[in-house]
């Protein structure tokens, strides 16, 4: 039978002890594991959460690189269509260069001819 006192609110046992300090220390504990157990749940998320953004980053990079990798073809370009008409100037002459080779050959054996006699 547990009794109830009035002016200090405490509980007391039928063999007269007190158990307001066990209970309290219990109550710590029981706050202290429970604690710790969510701690460590959130430790355990948080690295769960971090491994799966490392993957997501890796399989974003390998798909990446994939991309690159792969031959892409360039588009055939499409340009205006146009006709060639025939011109209406006239073809050039060809005009032979006037280099005087006569004259040339005539100067240069006539410098050598001077050369040797020297």
């Amino acid at each position: 039978m547990v009794q109830i006192c009035n002016e200090k609110n405490i509980e007391k046992n039928p063999y007269g002890l007190i158990r307001t300090d066990q209970k309290a220390k219990h109550r710590r504990s029981q706050i202290h594991a429970d604690l710790q157990k969510s701690t460590k749940q959130l430790l355990e998320l948080i690295k769960e959460i971090k491994q799966a953004e490392t993957n997501r980053l890796e399989q974003e990079e390998i798909r990446k690189l994939r991309e690159q990798m792969e031959f892409k073809a360039n588009p055939v370009r499409h340009f205006r269509q146009f006709t060639v008409h025939p011109s209406t100037i006239p073809l050039t002459k060809p005009i032979s260069p006037n280099l005087h080779t006569d004259k040339r050959v005539r100067t240069r054996s006539l410098h050598h001819s001077i050369k040797l006699c020297d």
